[in-house]
């Protein structure tokens, strides 16, 4: 049977190959298999060691998701065209449901819409009165996690699996040196060979192999000896981000601040600070007069799926991106109004795509103006889009946090964007467009979103 295979953009980045490529086969896996003889870069970023699709990847025959993901026994005919899709929180670009997880410092809520993202439903509030630092889905492993903290009881994590109407309490990462205290949890990130990672504050990284039951210390982290010149921010010292390569479980890229930006190419056993480029005003220069390598506020971070090497930032002290896994630093936040700000995100399937949400500076924390506004690049940060449509755009005194813009994966992307004032943006157009689909909400702390297809 003659079949045709369409790439996703994403996938298109790494081969020369047109969107459909035509193959022959009765099955998905002689399909695949087919494809990947003729382009074999492809096979990493399809299949795991043991040739079944890679969790991050869905695959589909016409509109339906294949039914045997493991051996891709599915049967195809004459005609019929397969989608190979790169998944950001499970996404997926065809009908379904798509699932918000929107933390605010009064609790969590959860929305779920169909793919056309106008009409949403909303659960009840879950954890009422405990602060809701950040809530993810997992791709990996299909949980949802929530890591809260109360003034009075402390911090908590939280798991649900289906997919954050109900949550149980799990084991909480906890220092055993006697001399540290757990305060929060910034971070959840799953991998594909089933570990899970959390970046807490004070400045720290667990990880945990068996689903959050146990959680251990990455002291090789904590103990680097550039860990000397961390410093505490406004906010604390803590790591608040972490992008553990879908292809390479043991390459993990985490940044915080004040800690900077670190590597680890070996699952956590060795860490490289890659700070190189960044300005880092309030740090004096080392004795010998050279700049320091670590230490820098990153304000938010991360690292491509799709694009090895490729890394975007928000610092305190401007916007960046990197093609060397850090190794060296290239500002591009030049032509925007404010080289402050917290929140960023990017395109799953697109390397050269990025959005910032810019603020005046450090003592007000506030877009420019007034005005509310999100900047895109298309074209790696040469060139920028102001995307203000259906954003409030007078007397707007409010924030949006580092974690409080999310993406969807659907094509055209969803964005949402939670704002300190309670309001919740939704964009189904890449951000050309935004329109309001909740207020009078707590500060919004976190937005992140899944979908399922169906």
């Amino acid at each position: 049977m003659t079949v045709d295979v369409r790439l996703g953009r994403g996938l298109r980045a790494h081969v020369d190959a047109p969107e459909y490529v035509c193959v022959s086969g009765t099955s998905a896996r002689e399909a695949v298999d087919a494809l990947l003889d003729t382009h074999p870069q492809l096979t990493a970023f399809v299949l795991d060691d043991a040739r079944r699709l890679r969790p991050h990847v869905n695959l589909f025959i016409n509109d339906e998701l294949v039914a045997d993901r493991t051996e891709l026994s599915d049967p195809v005919a004459e005609g019929d065209r397969l989608h190979i899709l790169p998944a950001v929180s499970g996404g997926a670009s065809v009908g379904g449901e798509i699932w918000l997880l929107v933390g605010t410092k009064k609790g969590l809520i959860v929305g779920c819409s169909d793919f056309r993202r106008m009409d949403w439903q909303w659960q009840p509030l879950a954890f009422p009165g405990w602060n809701v630092d950040y809530a993810v889905f997992d791709e990996y492993s299909g949980r949802a996690w929530a890591a809260v903290s109360h003034m009075q009881w402390g911090p908590r994590l939280y798991w649900s699996n289906d997919g954050g109407l109900s949550w149980s309490e799990t084991c909480t990462p906890s220092f055993d040196d006697g001399e540290r205290t757990l305060e929060s949890i910034w971070a959840i990130s799953g991998s594909p060979d089933g570990a899970l990672y959390a970046g807490v504050m004070p400045a720290a990284v667990f990880v945990s192999c068996d689903a959050g039951d146990s959680w251990s210390e990455l002291r090789t982290l904590s103990g680097d000896p550039t860990s000397e010149t961390w410093m505490p921010g406004a906010a604390g010292l803590m790591f608040h981000h972490i992008s553990v390569d879908p292809t390479d479980p043991r390459r993990i890229v985490v940044g915080g601040s004040a800690t900077g930006l670190y590597v680890s190419e070996d699952g956590g056993e060795t860490w490289a600070a890659r700070n190189a480029g960044v300005r880092a005003e309030h740090m004096a220069l080392l004795p010998d007069g050279s700049e320091p390598t670590a230490g820098h506020c990153v304000h938010s971070m991360f690292a491509h799926p799709l694009q090895r090497g490729r890394i975007w930032q928000q610092n305190h002290f401007g916007q960046y991106r990197s093609d060397d896994d850090g190794r060296s630093w290239i500002d591009v936040g030049e032509e925007l109004p404010g080289e402050f700000g917290f929140a960023s995100a990017i395109e799953p399937r697109d390397p050269d795509t990025a959005w910032f949400v810019p603020l005046d500076f450090d003592q007000s924390r506030m877009p420019r103006g007034g005005a509310l506004t999100v900047y895109r690049t298309r074209d790696a940060g040469d060139s920028w889009d102001a995307l203000r449509s259906g954003l409030p755009q007078h007397d707007f005194h409010q924030t949006v946090y580092r974690q409080a813009l999310g993406v969807d994966g659907l094509d055209p992307l969803g964005l949402y964007l939670g704002t300190s004032g309670g309001e919740l943006y939704a964009s189904s157009d890449a951000g050309d467009s935004w329109r309001q689909i909740r207020g009078h909400l707590a500060a919004i702390t976190s937005v992140r979103a899944w979908s399922v297809a169906r």
